[in-house]
């Protein structure tokens, strides 16, 4: 959790996110939510591979999301080329705002953060 108004959460996902990886990032993304979390970006720089598990549960919170706070709640970094282009193909590529570095992502979210201490940052 970011020490940030609104209230803000950098989620780092790292490895293959098959079924049983993708139920974990959803309890974890739960988890940031029940804390109060208004903005989140997820971070997926070292996640090579996505199965439609783990797809599925990042469209859902996205739209879950958006429709909470209202839309662009949800910003994505490091998101795989072939996750980008299911995404595309099954035209919901608007829904997650992708960026390149955590200050564009959280500067998308309208969340102000100390820049010096980003990439820092860890979740466990």
């Amino acid at each position: 959790m970011l020490d940030s108004e609104p209230k803000a959460a950098i989620v780092t996902v790292k490895g293959f996110i098959q079924a049983s990886e993708a139920k974990r990032l959803r309890d974890m993304l739960e988890q940031v939510d029940s804390e109060g979390a208004r903005r989140v970006m997820l971070d997926l720089k070292e996640v090579p591979y996505m199965a439609s598990s783990g797809i599925g549960v990042l469209i859902a919170y996205c739209k879950a999301k958006n429709e909470k706070e209202g839309c662009g709640a949800v910003a994505v970094i490091g998101l795989a080329v072939k996750v980008q282009s299911v995404l595309t193909t099954l035209g919901l590529s608007s829904l997650i705002p992708q960026f390149n570095n955590q200050f564009s992502a959280l500067n998308a979210l309208g969340v102000e953060v100390d820049t010096e201490h980003l990439g820092t940052l860890h979740t466990e």
